[in-house]
């Protein structure tokens, strides 16, 4: 078999090919597998009700995936993309939707965090 990505296949062309199949250990695999998650929990960015601190979002966004353990590092990571998020908010509507928008995207992004992927 031919393709881009690694196959098994004997020497008759027979085989599996891996660039076909939905492997959870890939990015998108565990992206998709986030977003089936967290499902109808998405958040309405009308709606607000969401604090306007990074940290406070971060924290929120950990209790919603039962609080995992991360590393430093990707805490770090997750309070920078809190923080730039809620930087970009210059007018009152941006005040109360971004850090819904952001909430929504923390949450998928400590799903696939390399602190969540297991072997």
């Amino acid at each position: 078999m031919r393709g881009s990505g690694s196959s098994t296949v004997d020497g008759g062309g027979h085989g599996w090919d891996d660039s076909h199949w939905l492997d959870t250990a890939t990015f998108r695999g565990r992206w998709v597998a986030a977003n089936y998650a967290i499902g109808r929990a998405e958040l309405d960015p009308g709606d607000g009700g969401q604090p306007f601190d990074a940290h406070e979002l971060v924290d929120r966004a950990l209790r919603f995936w039962a609080r995992p353990t991360v590393s430093r590092r990707t805490r770090g990571a997750l309070v920078a993309f809190a923080q730039a998020s809620l930087d970009d908010a210059n007018q009152s509507w941006k005040r109360t939707q971004y850090p819904v928008l952001a909430q929504n995207a923390l949450r998928q992004l400590v799903a696939v965090s390399p602190d969540l992927h297991t072997c």
